[in-house]
């Protein structure tokens, strides 16, 4: 465990952050970020050695939490993720840093926005980078050698080729979890119509601060509603007071919860062009995908797209230890992440990591897929659908014509239980979102089409290392207080 001391950073890092940053303690996302810096410039300067070994120790505990770092801004991350891209990175933040100073940028919001350009950087790309980033989305759990077999570039070209994507692009290979597998239940909560913004900020506080809390998050275009992603333990009477708890919400807005069953994720790069950029016609899209009848496409669209789908099943009698736990946490961030840093958290010899991954891959407990962070789609919204599931299997296919998509399928337990749903999280190039919003409002309503929402916002996902040490390992369960569950 990592000592108290050992979590503080030297007093000079405080020199390189701007004032509105650095005296931040009134305001938790000020607060949150200046920890974000601080962590990340410490450990930049650390050797490489060092900083491996005290990530190896913060991936130990809930260090998101322990160090209140800002979701969004995930120093031990940084390191994890893009080895070969850090360094654009950091300069980035940097500069942006410089300009805050400059303009006395003092709003959270602007500050956060700011900081995220980071990772949007010019770049290009050769056609063997393409050729490689198209079958690293196809087959995301690939090996170098598949890699090199199925686009003909030699071994060599490949490893070099994939660190300049990771270099350029910001590529990773996460990993969706199976949460049915490690007995949770993962479900989606829909705040809706939240009387004022004091009560939106005190729901999306009181979640954040939850250790079984995933993600807040919310949209531009609906400032009074949050969406929260919860992953609670699969117990009966956890999942009642969870659900009898939430009623205390019907007194700030209109509460609706759905429980996720699958979970998938989509790049359609056939209409990126490596040296022009994206090509992509919402018309044409809409055009395509809804002239034709169900049945006459639906077999055409699973041929021509490819679609990473994981569905939550159960798996009775599968045990799981804490160190089988912290390789799902490991890999659920970095598909990719050595084996030996693994080894170092768990205690486990190094085959012993190579079989668990394997076996994890093999039961899809895990399900690796690609995410690009710096490719153009610099627009986002989501689409809450309620169809038949012969509908919304259409709808998961027609999806990936689209550039970037994750999407849920879920089924809705409250306040009633209903019909099928599916939200679709989409990321589009430019100004096209808008053009989308525009030509398929209308008739997306008349094809089940219940919600839209524009310019995603809210930081990125938590893991289960917030709450790996409530897992009791003799009896494979959770273990949970009602006192979890008092979000307010």
């Amino acid at each position: 465990m990592v000592e108290e001391e050992k979590l503080e950073v030297p007093q000079k890092y405080f020199d390189l952050l701007p004032e509105s940053i650095k005296y931040a303690e009134s305001n938790n996302i000020l607060l949150q970020i200046k920890n974000s810096l601080l962590w990340l410039f410490y450990l930049y300067d650390l050797p490489k050695e060092e900083r491996d070994r005290i990530i190896q120790e913060l991936l130990r505990i809930d260090y998101q939490a322990r160090l209140n770092l800002y979701p969004g801004l995930d120093p031990v991350g940084v390191f994890l993720y893009f080895q070969t891209g850090y360094e654009n990175i950091i300069s980035s933040i940097r500069r942006i840093l410089k300009r805050l100073d400059q303009y006395k940028i003092t709003h959270p919001g602007l500050i956060a926005t700011s900081l995220y350009s980071a990772w949007v950087q010019p770049y290009t790309i050769n056609e063997n980078e393409y050729k490689l980033l198209v079958e690293i989305v196809r087959n995301p759990r690939g090996s170098f050698r598949e890699w090199s077999k199925n686009t003909k570039l030699s071994l060599a070209g490949v490893k070099y080729a994939f660190d300049r994507l990771k270099k350029k692009m910001f590529l990773r290979i996460y990993s969706m979890v199976n949460f049915n597998a490690i007995k949770l239940k993962h479900y989606l909560i829909h705040i809706s119509r939240i009387h004022n913004d004091r009560l939106r900020n005190l729901i999306k506080d009181a979640f954040l601060k939850n250790l079984w809390c995933r993600s807040v998050s919310w949209f531009a275009s609906d400032p009074s509603s949050l969406f929260i992603s919860l992953t609670i333990p699969s117990h009966t009477r956890c999942i009642k007071t969870v659900l009898d708890n939430m009623k205390v919400f019907r007194d700030f807005g209109e509460v609706n919860i759905y429980e996720i069953n699958e979970r998938f994720s989509s790049y359609n790069l056939t209409a990126y062009d490596p040296r022009t950029g994206w090509n992509f016609s919402s018309n044409t899209w809409i055009m395509f995908s809804f002239s034709e009848t169900l049945e006459s496409c639906l077999d055409y669209l699973k041929q021509i797209n490819f679609v990473h789908r994981l569905t939550y099943t159960n798996l009775p009698g599968f045990r799981l230890s804490k160190g089988d736990l912290y390789i799902i946490a490991g890999l659920a961030r970095d598909y990719r992440l050595k084996i030996t840093m693994l080894s170092e958290i768990t205690g486990y010899s190094l085959s012993t990591i190579s079989k668990k991954k394997r076996e994890l891959v093999e039961k899809k407990i895990l399900y690796p897929v690609t995410f690009i962070a710096n490719i153009g789609l610099s627009s986002s919204l989501a689409l809450l659908w309620e169809k038949s599931s012969e509908d919304l299997e259409y709808l998961i296919y027609a999806s990936a014509e689209l550039p970037y998509v994750v999407g849920y399928k879920m089924k809705k337990i409250y306040p009633t239980t209903s019909g099928d749903y599916l939200l679709l999280f989409i990321w589009l190039p430019g100004k096209v979102s808008w053009d989308f919003i525009q030509n398929f409002s209308e008739l997306g309503k008349e094809i089940g089409l219940k919600e839209v929402f524009y310019e995603y916002m809210g930081p990125s996902s938590f893991t289960i290392d917030r709450f790996i040490h409530r897992w009791d390992e003799d009896r494979c369960v959770w273990r949970w207080s009602r006192d979890d569950f008092k979000f307010i």
